[in-house]
């Protein structure tokens, strides 16, 4: 897994201002040169740190598109995933979303992208090379850091049919 900055939804290297690519991990730099420039960057520049999912990570990151609703409260997909994975959980970037990271991996063949009811399940892993971005806005007022999540990942599957 790497880092790099992000703006308007194009991955870049912070460190240089050149262009990565989401789904090629030698373009992206280390979490340190990443975050580094991300620090020194102008305001607005780059907009958040993001991740490349890839080889060696075993970490995986459960994205659930849609599932806040206007007052801040969780719909059903959201509370029943903020209710079984007790790790780290952030707002995505539009705010109406959720980030799980979490320790686990994802069984060969399984679904990495899942629509249920009004939202959507994507499931980033090593296996699906590709980029995440990093809002640090945590949703939990106790942050659980990054925690072994495999049972809760198993749940998850069999709940919303994201099994092979």
């Amino acid at each position: 897994m790497c880092a790099v900055g992000h703006t308007a939804n194009r991955p870049i290297l912070p460190n240089t201002g050149g262009d990565a690519k989401a789904n090629v991990p030698d373009t992206c730099g280390s979490f340190e040169s990443s975050y580094c420039g991300y620090c020194k960057s102008m305001p607005g520049t780059l907009a958040v740190l993001g991740l490349l999912m890839a080889s060696g990570a075993c970490i995986v990151c459960v994205d659930v598109d849609d599932c806040v609703v206007t007052d801040g409260a969780p719909n059903a997909i959201g509370a029943w995933a903020l209710e079984n994975f007790t790790g780290y959980c952030e707002l995505s970037q539009s705010g109406r979303g959720l980030h799980f990271f979490m320790y686990a991996s994802v069984l060969e063949g399984c679904k990495v992208k899942v629509k249920h009811e009004a939202s959507s399940l994507d499931i980033y892993s090593e296996a699906s090379v590709r980029f995440i971005a990093i809002t640090e806005m945590p949703h939990r007022a106790a942050w659980g850091g990054v925690l072994d999540e495999q049972a809760a990942l198993g749940r998850l599957r069999h709940r919303f049919g994201c099994v092979p």
